[in-house]
């Protein structure tokens, strides 16, 4: 079942890291905590452990393989 409209906000609030006691009132809070409880099985009264990280690009550039020079001046046995 899906989260309903009203209570979706907070659920991505949520699942984003946003301490939801600065967000909403607890009343509001608890309420919408019940909600998606029932429905999508997570509780966003208690605080998620989410941190942020720093994403490192790295470029990497494919060129032909050569070979060696040894490769050519062995001898078939």
């Amino acid at each position: 079942a899906a989260i309903p409209a009203r209570s979706r906000a907070y659920a991505a609030a949520w699942l984003k890291g946003a301490d939801m006691k600065q967000i909403c009132s607890r009343a509001t809070l608890f309420r919408h905590a019940k909600v998606i409880r029932d429905v999508a099985g997570f509780d966003i009264s208690s605080p998620r452990n989410v941190t942020d990280f720093l994403i490192r690009v790295r470029v990497v550039e494919l060129e032909a393989a050569v070979a060696p020079p040894w490769h050519w001046t062995h001898k078939a046995a």
